[in-house]
């Protein structure tokens, strides 16, 4: 099952899920960031499978999958530099 803040949703393979979950994790991202002005987003994503230890056996029983979206918008500075006007010569003025 993945479950978010916005919808729960079955799934019978593992596979599956997070797929769809990596996918739905980057588009509410970059949503949220369009909502608050960001214009040039990038997102990065991060999946982490989580699994308890049981009679003395790594990864033997699976617990859960965390997927997080996170994104990110480039500095102002960033997007500057690409206005030719953004740099200055100083060597005219001896600096």
């Amino acid at each position: 099952m993945l479950y978010s803040v916005w919808e729960r949703k079955y799934f019978d393979r593992l596979e599956d899920a997070v797929a769809y979950g990596k996918a739905f994790a980057e588009k509410k991202a970059v949503e949220q960031a369009r909502q608050n002005g960001a214009v040039r987003i990038d997102v990065v994503i991060n999946h982490e499978d989580i699994y308890a230890q049981a009679n003395q056996i790594e990864n033997d029983i699976y617990i859960q999958s965390h997927i997080e979206a996170i994104a990110t918008e480039r500095p102002e500075w960033e997007r500057c530099e690409e206005d030719e006007r953004f740099f200055v010569d100083t060597r005219d003025r001896g600096l």
